[in-house]
């Protein structure tokens, strides 16, 4: 064999990384016990090992003094994601703060605002914002770490094995260090990271909102603009990944689309609830001129100008804009405006036949991907999505609650793919009580192939559908804990338990009860002050009403024990 010996391991997105004889040595052990330094050694990674792979198939020959080449796979194609157990040491008000994540796909945070929620996601969203951008080699904007020193462990699995991560960052700088089964790596390694982040915030703080755009928006951008493009539209739909997906309201329309193409029925529903009409609608893409084809750095980009006649026309040198471009211009209505062209498609059916010219079969995440690099690429600038006999109805006019509904359940729909972490800070806000029931379940649905969900929420439809081992309870920074089961409990009694009231009435009505008790309770329920008191909130509540009625029962039962 050549010098250069080859090992195929299940990584990374088919790239090919290089590494010396000693990396490979300490990659290797003590899944494999190394001998001979002077000998070839034939090492042969079985399923019983922490990758994933057929027996016997992938085989590496290994000299001491050679360098070899890893031709990368993806390893958490087909894992399932599991958080386990995180530890902060000091981030705001959190204080040697130690949480054991629920060990199914999903877990609720609860609290009062101002407990820790939102600074939780917050915390995470940052963590493996700053490992990705390690793992590509790229430099944090300020050079230094601000979440102090934690350790952070989650597995992969799928049906044959586990791979356990564990990651700690032991000072205030960021120097994270990543174990795999035990083993110390040279470098975080994007091999063992989640698939994709998608995070859902309310009221994003513009710390985050930062991260976010700096670390992860506009290096995609800058990456699909620039010359020499080779993203393609056909016959692949092969876009690139962003990793890190924050769900943004101009996202709205690409996901509602998007969703048309999912055969799930959760997606049905989701569209259903609208009252969408496939038939009597009417979808316009309005596309813009971006900004950096007019600034004066546009030769910097990808694009170019060609004579059409008596017309200059701006063409793109990337394939996937003039693509996706031509093939509006072919099937839309075209209404042209100085800044913007819009191209109109009547009937959804125009508008899924338009995609599958690019692949028959594309999927709703490929429908996506294509629309998310469009508004990235500053050519796509608005989707109006109208319906009805006469157009009536729109998107836009849709409620709130519908808006949110899409953008979250929407998200974890599309991105239903092995170890895809969701951050989901009170994704519940808007909903109806009757959407929050639902909203765990389908939730659950979203998630079942492998993705992980944490969520925040005041919600207590959503706190009784999930199990125990799923909930937590953050007061100050610290978890609380409870022997209550909230398990399928009624609303009222989630309020109660979990949510800190005293009681589920009005504050005037329960006060005006409290003083009836504590008049029975002094054996004045014969006076006249009483009565009155009763007869006033009989009134006011109704005669019928459950804690009126227990009363009389605790008068009857007094009066009986009295005279008996």
């Amino acid at each position: 064999m050549n010098k250069q010996q080859i090992i195929e391991r299940v990584c990374y997105k088919g790239e090919t990384i290089k590494m010396s004889a000693n990396d490979l040595a300490r990659a290797v052990t003590p899944m494999t016990k190394l001998s001979d330094a002077t000998a070839p050694l034939v090492v042969s990674f079985l399923n019983r090992n922490e990758i994933d792979c057929k027996p016997n198939i992938f085989v590496c020959i290994h000299t001491p003094q050679t360098s070899v080449t890893l031709t990368a796979k993806n390893i958490n194609s087909s894992r399932r994601l599991y958080l386990k157990q995180l530890h902060i040491e000091k981030y705001k008000l959190f204080h040697d703060f130690t949480i054991d994540f629920a060990q199914t796909n999903i877990s609720i945070f609860i609290g009062e605002n101002g407990n820790g929620k939102s600074t939780l996601i917050e915390y995470l969203t940052k963590v493996f914002a700053y490992l990705f951008v390690k793992a590509e080699g790229r430099n944090l904007l300020d050079g230094i770490y601000t979440l102090g020193s934690f350790v952070l462990e989650y597995s992969l699995v799928n049906e044959n094995s586990t791979i356990n991560i564990k990651i700690e960052n032991e000072s205030s700088v960021f120097a994270p260090i990543m174990s795999i089964g035990g083993n110390e790596l040279k470098k975080i390694n994007k091999t063992y990271l989640p698939k994709n982040i998608i995070i859902s915030y309310s009221g994003i703080t513009r710390e985050l909102q930062n991260v976010v755009e700096n670390y992860f928006e506009m290096p995609f951008v800058k990456r699909i603009i620039q010359d020499g493009d080779k993203y393609t539209l056909m016959p692949s739909c092969n876009l690139p990944n962003n990793d890190f997906y924050f769900s943004r309201r101009e996202y709205l329309s690409a996901l509602f689309i998007s969703l048309m193409f999912s055969n799930s029925e959760e997606s049905k529903e989701l569209i259903a609830k609208t009252e969408f009409d496939n038939f009597n609608c009417q979808i316009q893409f309005v596309t813009l001129t971006p900004e950096y084809i007019k600034s004066e750095t546009k030769n910097n980009f990808a694009y170019e100008d060609i004579q059409i006649g008596d017309n200059v026309v701006t063409r793109f040198r990337g394939r996937v804009a003039p693509q996706f471009m031509d093939i509006l211009a072919q099937r839309g209505t075209e209404d042209l405006t100085i800044d913007t062209k819009t191209y109109a498609f009547d009937g959804f059916s125009n508008v899924e036949s338009m995609f599958k010219l690019f692949k028959e079969d594309i999927t709703s995440k490929q429908v996506f991907d294509i629309l998310y690099y469009l508004i990235h690429n500053q050519l796509l600038g608005k989707i109006n999505i109208v319906w009805g006999e006469n157009l009536e109805f729109s998107l836009d006019t849709i409620s709130e609650g519908q808006k949110q509904e899409i953008m979250t359940l929407g998200l974890s729909l599309i991105f239903d793919t092995p170890s895809t972490l969701f951050l989901l800070d009170e994704p519940d806000t808007y909903l109806h009580p009757k959407w929050q029931r639902e909203f765990i379940s389908s939730l659950t649905k979203a998630t079942a192939n492998g993705g992980y969900a944490i969520v925040s929420s005041h919600s207590p439809s959503i706190v009784s559908d999930v199990k125990k081992e799923q909930l937590f309870i953050l007061n100050k920074g610290r978890l609380v804990e409870t022997s209550f089961n909230n398990y399928g409990k009624e609303v009222n009694e989630i309020l109660i338990d979990y949510f800190g009231l005293d009681s589920t009435r009005s504050k005037f009505v329960q006060e005006k009860i409290d003083e009836l008790r504590d008049m029975i309770a002094q054996d004045e329920y014969e006076t006249e002050s009483f009565k009155q008191k009763f007869d006033d909130l009989s009134n006011l509540v109704g005669a019928d009403d459950e804690e009126l009625t227990l009363i009389k029962i605790d008068i009857k039962r007094r009066k009986y024990a009295k005279n008996k």
